[in-house]
């Protein structure tokens, strides 16, 4: 799905919730998370450490550079992490549009439907305006209608051929 960027979104942060630069040092919490804000069919085989090493793996530019600024970390008032979205320049996948990508975002599910991913994709599309861009896009598995209907309420729409998990991780 693809998103005409043309001013940026105000959506700011629920109350008590920071938003701030992914590190290193985020990710083992950043791994925990992902295993629990994913669905079981796509978590059945993953591990902690697969976990942690697909989300280094945005860090370190293995899907394309780095937005700058756009690998982001979201912590709650008690210094917990509940959200991240990782964003690259440029995918190596075929069939991804040129651009942006946001290739990870997830919340904890005891903040979701508070706003919180809202906020995260409003900042990382600030972030590529900043830089230029004029689209932003990213990948929804087919069959989760419940993301694709978030996305297209923030404004993205269909584009290329989405791509399959297995697609992403070669």
């Amino acid at each position: 799905m693809t998103k005409a960027l043309v001013t940026p979104d105000s959506t700011l942060p629920p109350a008590g919730i920071s938003i701030r630069q992914l590190t290193v040092a985020d990710l083992d919490e950043a791994a925990h998370l992902w295993l629990d804000a994913y669905p079981l069919s796509i978590t059945a085989d993953q591990t902690f450490d697969t976990a942690r090493a697909d989300l280094l793996t945005g860090l370190a530019g293995d899907h394309g550079h780095p937005l700058d600024g756009g690998n982001l970390i979201a912590r709650d008032a008690h210094g917990f992490a509940v959200g991240i979205v990782q964003t690259t320049v440029d995918v190596p996948w075929e069939a991804a549009p040129p651009g942006p990508f946001v290739i990870e975002l997830f919340v904890a599910t005891a903040v979701r439907r508070t706003g919180l991913a809202s906020a995260l994709l409003a900042a990382v599309e600030a972030i590529a305006i900043s830089q230029g861009s004029t689209h932003i896009s990213l990948n929804v598995d087919g069959d989760n209608h419940v993301a694709a209907e978030f996305y297209f309420r923030r404004g993205y729409r269909p584009s290329a051929p989405q791509l399959s998990r297995e697609e992403q991780s070669s």
